[in-house]
Formats: C-alpha cells, sequence, structure tokens
C-alpha cells in the first residue's frame, strides 16, 4: 500500500473535534483577512486531505478566482505551497500544502503597488486551471518525465520531519499573460472559462465586461475575475440600460466620488458590477444633486 502523503502541517497537539491555531498566524498582519481565512479552513482539515481552488470555492460564497488570488497571497509569505505528486498510474495529482507556521517569515510586506499594477506576485494568472481544478479519475493526464529538466525537490523542512514530494515551479513571480499582452497594445485573450456558463445565458458583450475589468483594475489594483455573483450583476445592468454603457459609466464614476468623500460606509465597498447594481439608485454624480440657486426676482 502507497504511504500517504502530508499536505496540511500543523503544531502538534493532541486531537480534538475543534480547531487550534496559533495566534501568531491569525494576528499576521502581512495577511489579508481573506488569505488568513482560507489558511484557518484548510488547517481544519485532516493532515492527508486534498485542497485545490476549486475544491475550496465549493465550500463558499467566493468564486474560484478569489479563493486562487488568497492561495497566491498564502504562498508568497510563506503559508502555501503548490505541489504535485505522481500517483502509481502514472497520472499527476496538484494540490496544495499549507503550513500554520510560515516557511517564509523574513518577508515582510506585500509587493509595492507599482509591481501588482504590472501583474506580479499576487494577481491571478488567466493559465493556471491545471493547479487550480480537482483530477479527473476517468481523464487521467499522463505525463513522460524528461531526463533533462527533472522535478525539482525541495529539501524536508526541519521542524516537519516529512520528505517533501516533487512540485511544479511556483508562477507567483510571473507576470500573467493578460497584462503583458495589454502593455504591449494586443488583444486581450478570451475569458475565464467560467464566463460561459452553463446555467445561466448571458447576453452582453465581451467589451462590457472588459470595461469593468479595466474600471476595477484602476480602481483596486487587482483583477475583477468572473464569479456568478458579478457576471449575473452585469447581465441585468445590461438590461437594465438597454446596453448603454455610458449609463453604467456614470455609475461607476458617481461610485468612485462617493468613496473618495470619505465616511464609514462607501470606502470599504469595492466598485464591482454587483455593487454597482445593488445601489443603483444611490450612484448620482455629485454635480447632479447640487441645486441650482435661483436668480432674485426684481419687483
Amino acid at each position: 500500500m502507497k504511504e500517504k502523503t502530508r499536505r496540511i502541517f500543523k503544531v502538534e497537539r493532541r486531537e480534538s473535534p475543534y480547531t487550534v491555531i496559533e495566534n501568531q498566524t491569525l494576528r499576521d498582519r502581512r495577511v489579508s483577512y481573506r488569505g488568513r481565512g482560507v489558511l484557518a479552513y484548510a488547517l481544519s482539515h485532516v493532515d492527508y486531505f486534498v485542497l485545490n481552488a476549486d475544491s475550496i470555492s465549493h465550500e463558499g460564497p467566493e468564486g474560484r478566482d478569489a479563493i486562487s488570488s488568497a492561495l497566491r497571497e498564502l504562498a508568497y509569505f510563506g503559508y502555501a505551497e503548490l505541489k504535485r505528486e505522481r500517483n502509481p498510474d502514472g497520472t499527476w495529482l496538484s494540490y496544495w500544502s499549507f503550513f500554520e507556521i510560515s516557511k517564509k517569515p523574513h518577508i515582510i510586506d506585500r509587493p509595492s503597488k507599482s509591481r501588482r499594477r504590472k501583474g506580479v506576485e499576487l494577481t491571478p494568472s488567466l493559465f493556471q486551471d491545471q493547479a487550480n481544478q480537482a483530477p479527473d479519475p476517468e481523464k487521467p493526464v499522463t505525463d513522460i518525465p524528461c531526463a533533462d529538466k527533472p522535478p525539482m525537490v525541495l529539501p524536508a523542512a526541519d521542524n516537519q520531519g516529512v520528505k517533501e514530494v516533487p512540485i511544479k515551479e511556483s508562477r507567483i513571480e510571473e507576470r500573467t499573460e493578460i497584462e503583458r499582452i495589454r502593455e504591449e497594445g494586443g488583444n486581450v485573450p478570451p475569458l475565464l472559462p467560467s464566463f460561459k456558463h452553463a446555467r445561466y445565458q448571458f447576453t452582453f458583450p465581451e467589451s462590457w465586461y472588459k470595461s469593468f475589468e479595466q474600471s476595477y483594475f484602476q480602481i483596486h489594483g487587482s483583477l475583477l475575475g468572473t464569479s456568478d455573483g458579478e457576471l449575473m450583476a452585469m447581465q441585468k445592468l445590461y438590461d437594465l440600460t438597454a446596453g448603454d454603457w455610458n449609463e453604467v459609466s456614470n455609475k461607476i464614476e458617481a461610485f468612485k466620488q462617493k468613496r473618495a468623500s470619505g465616511g464609514k460606509f462607501w470606502p470599504l465597498k469595492p466598485v464591482t458590477p454587483r455593487n454597482i447594481e445593488h445601489y443603483w439608485a444611490e450612484l448620482v454624480p455629485l454635480e447632479a444633486t447640487t441645486l441650482a440657486v435661483p436668480k432674485s426676482r426684481v419687483i
């Protein structure tokens, strides 16, 4: 029988129905709350549980793109690693390993904003579906090892005592293809697979998605993604405006004005299609709300 490969690395403690996590991990200010939540969810499983972006996204409201972004963030700060393991039948299994204690405590902060704008480090890639999707037993993927470039093997951590398995080189340092093409003035590749949904029929043009994505990237410095909720909101906005993008563009500008006006509510709301559709009636440009002062009448 094949020995089980350990994938979840936690501090040794007695077994219990509760999940106990080091305070320093949950309070690591380098990591976003979403990233900490994904890590806590992963650490709640047994050591040999297989996790990837698809399986995690099925357990919550976030889409696969959001979970993939959180996983890459955890990898950047040393809490996760993307690995590949060869099965006895010659197929490959891709999965994520998680560590309760960071293996990269020397990394102090996130990449600079200018680097993230170029698609570096934490920006999701359009071409990482193989690592994020669960393997299909009906359609196993075979791989022939190359003598010139054998799989990379990381040495076992001193405090883990577990042999590491071959892994696929991390793509965290790579620029995403979509941003590279944009910088070179080319056309953006086709949308992510989830854009063509099996349950919903979307009729809005691809230019709408690109416009939303461009606006979101300019405001927040990351990609919008294609979750079902955002795509459905785009469709509602398309139907509401009869396909007039100028109406949506005006709402986006009004949304940006409200975020810039301060307060405790609007600055916390991201400019997404779902929020634009939800707060449609409240998104009025400031100049439109200014009442004109009537001229005094001479008697």
